[in-house]
């Protein structure tokens, strides 16, 4: 997933093996950076889980 809004996005059981949030390479940064802030995980499998710039990451309780 790169480039994604994924604000408040609920994603509570989703198995994410080997997922990668990433940006889009524009030439420009910081544009095309993916955003997880408030993005729900709650027993998410996040196994292999690769991540590049994600904004909102890590996740805070």
């Amino acid at each position: 997933m790169a480039g994604c809004d994924l604000t408040g996005a609920d994603l509570r059981e989703a198995d994410l093996t080997g997922a990668r949030f990433g940006q889009v390479r524009t030439g420009m940064p910081p544009h095309g950076l993916t955003n997880a802030t408030g993005i729900q995980l709650e027993n998410a499998v996040l196994r292999d889980l690769e991540l590049d710039q994600v904004i909102g990451w890590p996740i805070t309780k």
